[in-house]
């Protein structure tokens, strides 16, 4: 076990970074100057969001005589039922910075987004990966403080926060300021070399100045998703505290700092009644759900897309293909951290599934647990079972004991997976042209294809041109 040892509320989490003169962004910034309001509310130099003007209407129709009742504890103008947003034009010195994590509504971790910093931070992510190869795995449960690597999509530097067992381990990821739980089969001595990078720090913790804490409604949730995307371009300008800021979005011209405060003047969602303690209880067995129970993702028509394919067992058949659409691998890699996470915490809620029963099950070959869909009980082995796991494209044989039951929270997460048939091919395959096809088109590769005709919304007829004029040179088609 390492004996380095890091506090977990340590000052390397919370400092601060020093004032640099960073060149502004060369991004334009579209500038219209619009009418002044009387009581110039707003600032001329900027247009607000679109979706904000019902907000600055509302500011017109509502006379100042007749005050609108505000919800406590906010420093709102007393006539508006919603706060006005202003856009003042940032500061051209303001610091580049990108949003890591976070922690509350109005608290994040963010980090240099200058040239230098994100080299060396890109720098270290892929020394780490690189020397996290030959780690060897923790032995015993570890303390908390403890710096470690931890294996997740990738290898990433770590500090242990709770210890509540094996396959209960809190960690803060020290490049994000997240926080995972993780299994102990995860966790990884650093060895002396990693050692050394245990007090590399890119990350601070900064509120957002005039931003509440309140609840994430889906709204407030569906734009954090988008500040944490590298979509977008932001730039930190400092508050009246130390450890306060506004963040500006370039691409929106708009501060985030503003919209999350619109978002908590919203009604929070009523919680429902409990029912009298005198009334009898019953039992209400959870909802099992199908694989048609979620949504599913469809493919353009007629536009050319890259494909990765999962699964070529079924070339022969049909030149069946299983394809994910390689635009959405990024979402589908942070839904698989998400599901693993679920799965290690609920081992417990097993049952008996029934076929096509969409359920939770453990992938042994990639350590993980992941979505499924359940197809047979296993004739040999009545212990056993055949399922697919629609996130990795396999058909898998798991223990009965290893799947669980899939949570209603989960039911918004679409299908990826495609079924494809490749079109252009010869009804009656020889065998020489199979095993060509198996060359052209190996898993955990991307290729090029249209969507042609759609089945359904998960199986579509493509067409791949390189490939049909490679067979076509070789006559094989």
């Amino acid at each position: 076990m390492s004996k380095f040892r890091l506090e977990p509320t340590s000052s390397r989490m919370h400092q601060n970074y020093e004032n640099q003169d960073i060149p502004h962004r060369n991004i334009p910034i579209m500038n219209k100057p619009i009418d002044k309001e009387e009581d110039n509310t707003f600032s001329t130099h900027m247009i607000p969001s679109p979706q904000y003007e019902s907000v600055l209407q509302e500011k017109k129709n509502i006379p100042t005589h007749q005050p609108k009742a505000v919800l406590p504890k906010k420093k709102t103008n007393p006539t508006l039922s919603k706060p006005i947003i202003k856009t003042p034009v940032p500061n051209i010195k303001a610091q580049k910075v990108s949003i890591t994590s976070f922690i509350r509504s109005n608290c994040v971790y963010v980090r240099d987004a200058d040239d230098e910093t994100t080299s060396r931070f890109n720098l270290t992510r892929t020394v780490v990966e690189k020397l996290s190869q030959n780690l060897s795995q923790i032995r015993n449960l570890p303390e908390e403080g403890t710096f470690l690597i931890v294996k997740l999509m990738e290898f990433k530097r770590c500090t242990i926060q709770e210890v509540k067992g094996e396959n209960h381990i809190k960690v803060f990821l020290s490049d994000s300021g997240r926080q995972e739980f993780v299994q102990m089969s995860q966790l990884y001595e650093p060895g002396n070399r990693l050692e050394k990078l245990a007090e590399t720090n890119f990350i601070k913790m900064l509120k957002l100045e005039n931003v509440p804490e309140f609840y994430l409604n889906k709204k407030a949730s569906e734009y954090i998703k988008y500040v944490l995307s590298d979509e977008v371009f932001l730039e930190l300008e400092n508050g009246s505290q130390p450890d306060e800021g506004r963040i500006f979005d370039v691409v929106k011209n708009e501060y985030i700092n503003d919209v999350l405060f619109c978002y908590a003047q919203e009604e929070e969602p009523e919680m429902e009644e409990f029912e009298p303690e005198d009334k009898p209880f019953t039992y209400v067995p959870d909802e099992i759900f199908k694989i048609d129970s979620i949504p599913k993702k469809e493919l353009p028509h007629e536009t050319e897309v890259s494909l990765m394919i999962y699964n070529n067992s079924q070339l022969e058949k049909n030149y069946i293909l299983s394809c994910v659409n390689i635009d959405d691998l990024g979402e589908i890699k942070e839904i698989i951290r998400d599901i693993d996470g679920y799965g290690s915490n609920n081992e417990d809620k097993t049952y008996k599934p029934e076929e096509d029963d969409l359920c939770i099950s453990f992938y042994a070959k990639k350590k993980k647990w992941g979505r499924a869909r359940f197809i047979e009980i296993c004739e040999d082995d009545p212990n056993e079972a055949m399922v697919c796991f629609i996130d990795f494209g396999k058909n898998i044989r798991v223990p009965l004991k290893k799947i669980i039951k899939y949570p209603e929270a989960f039911c918004y997460i679409p299908n990826f997976l495609f079924t494809c048939r490749v079109f252009g091919l010869p009804q009656q395959p020889n065998e020489e042209l199979i095993e060509r096809l198996y060359e052209l088109l190996p898993e955990n590769v991307s290729v090029k294809a249209k969507s042609l005709s759609v089945v359904d919304k998960n199986f579509h007829l493509i067409e791949m041109d390189a490939v049909l004029k490679i067979l076509a040179i070789e006559d094989l088609i």
